[in-house]
């Protein structure tokens, strides 16, 4: 027997992509330190590429937000658009490690996932760079 949710998020798929790094890294990038940029693919792309050593986890308001309520025991899905490439896997499998259920089928034409690349300075800053996606 299906258990029913206590809630159903729908949102925009963004993975987070952390990554540390130093005040130069932003520099490069123009970059202001501690701000939130909206980026293009093209961009994004670039800046994804010079990033080294990364981790990536499921985020964007509404999936962090049935994340919490997930890890407080309760029943959730997750409806959003991701593209059928490494982000998209990325996220619907990092969704479905933390037990929420998700089943939107992946795009195969237009849009990348959405992305968040956060760029932590040694001294905890976080600086963003956001490509918003399919």
């Amino acid at each position: 027997m299906n258990k029913l949710n206590n809630v159903v998020g729908i949102g925009n798929p963004i993975v987070d992509v952390l990554f540390q790094t130093n005040e130069g890294f932003l520099e490069e990038h123009e970059l202001i330190k501690g701000s939130m940029k909206l980026v293009d693919s093209a961009q994004a792309g670039l800046i994804h590429s010079k990033m080294l050593s990364t981790m990536e986890i499921p985020g964007g308001s509404v999936a962090n937000t049935v994340v919490g309520i997930a890890s407080l025991g309760g029943t959730c899905s997750y409806i959003g658009k991701v593209h059928d490439d490494q982000l998209g896997i990325t996220f619907k499998s990092g969704m479905l490690d933390l037990g929420i259920k998700f089943e939107t089928t992946p795009s195969q034409s237009g849009s990348p996932t959405g992305h968040c690349l956060v760029m932590i300075t040694p001294d905890g800053q976080r600086t963003m760079a956001t490509y918003l996606g399919a």
